[in-house]
Parts: structure tokens; C-alpha cells; sequence
């Protein structure tokens, strides 16, 4: 889970997720960019925090 938390911190703004089953369909362009940078907010706290607990609610 750090490494797709990582990955989301880093590479959301500009990472292209295809829809496997329709490669025609671009998922990561139905978000704006206000989304994916709250993304990458939500993810950064998330790699410190030193129990599971404290990131699930």
C-alpha cells in the first residue's frame, strides 16, 4: 500500500490510467486537476503515519 501511496504522490498529475477492458477510455482524464492534486495531498500525510489505523477511518 506505501508503494501505491507513493506513486499516487508522485505521478497523479501526470499518470495516464487506460481502461484495461476498453483501451480507448483515458479514466485519469474524467479527473480534474483540482482532483488529482487533492489526491496528492490526501497521499503525502498518509506515507508518515506509522499504524494502519491511522489511515483507514
Amino acid at each position: 500500500m506505501r508503494t501505491v501511496f507513493a506513486y499516487l504522490r508522485d505521478n497523479i498529475s501526470s499518470a495516464k490510467f487506460v481502461d484495461p477492458s476498453n483501451t480507448n477510455n483515458i479514466i485519469s482524464d474524467d479527473l480534474t486537476v483540482a482532483e488529482k492534486q487533492a489526491i496528492k495531498k490526501a497521499a503525502t500525510p498518509v506515507l508518515a503515519a506509522p499504524y494502519w489505523r491511522d489511515i483507514v477511518v
